[in-house]
């Protein structure tokens, strides 16, 4: 029967070095984890002294007890397998960091005229399943031609679209209605494209302004979408959106909306 040869101190101590390398990286802050995730001398090292794991035990989850092998205490297997599991760890937390570096990445700050084009192009470019957008009023004005084309584009795009609106404060500006043109249009795109791809719901008593997609960003801030065109020839009116891309704000926004608009989901 084959017995279980023990490889050599160095190379045992070689693995030992990487693994407590790796496990140090897994429980360590995210910032240390990016500073470290290129490959070490010492990983290189022990990959090269490291035989290749037997086809036969390919398919063994790391950490699994052997199965059914001759020297079954061999240092070499246990070390390996040791050393995969934490650098799966290590991938998976890699991974971690990497959406939230985008996440951090995706947030910004848009003054003024920015807000409408960036409403365009998430209609026209980013958005995939659906949009939300909510404010007080709504005018052709700022819902002219050129963002109805936006919703068309949205809409041939399988997108589906949400608007919630309303102020219900006394007074010319609570008691605004909704700008016929614009709700001839939105009916026009409604028969177009189906009742349910584009509804247009009266929430009352909101003041909020709020343009949310596809469970990725939101962008909350001053520009009133609906009524205010924000152009830049004209003289500026200081207006500013910030957009988040935090999961769990989405989420509760999401929630939110479902409610609003009687639904399981907005996509």
């Amino acid at each position: 029967m084959p017995t279980d040869t023990p490889p050599p101190p160095e190379e045992v101590a070689a693995f030992e070095r990487e693994l407590e390398r790796v496990l140090s990286l897994a429980a360590a802050p995210a910032r240390v984890v990016a500073e470290a995730l290129e490959p070490s001398p010492q990983s290189s090292e022990v990959r090269s002294a490291v035989p290749q794991v037997p086809a036969t035990f390919a398919e063994e989850t790391p950490g699994d007890p052997p199965k059914n092998r001759a020297g079954a205490g061999d240092t070499r297997d246990r070390l390996r397998n040791e050393l995969a599991a934490a650098e799966a760890i290590l991938q998976e937390q890699n991974a971690q960091l990497r959406e939230q570096v985008k996440i951090i990445e995706e947030q910004k700050v848009l003054r003024n005229h920015e807000n409408r084009l960036e409403w365009k192009r998430v209609l026209t470019e980013d958005a995939r399943r659906y949009v939300v957008m909510e404010f007080p009023w709504i005018t052709s004005e700022a819902v002219d031609d050129e963002m109805l084309w936006c919703f068309e584009a949205a809409l041939r795009r399988n997108v589906k679209l949400w608007i919630a609106w309303g102020l219900d404060e006394r007074g010319p500006a609570g008691g605004r209605p909704t700008d016929p043109a614009v709700a001839s249009a939105v009916a026009g795109l409604q028969k177009q494209f189906g009742a349910h791809t584009i509804r247009m719901e009266r929430r009352g008593n909101t003041h909020r302004k709020v343009l949310l997609w596809d469970s990725r960003a939101v962008i909350i801030g001053s520009f009133n979408w609906g009524s205010f065109r924000g152009d830049a020839r004209r003289p500026i009116r200081h207006e500013v959106g910030v957009r988040v891309a935090t999961a769990r704000e989405i989420r509760d926004l999401e929630d939110e909306y479902k409610t609003i608009f009687a639904v399981n989901s907005l996509a």
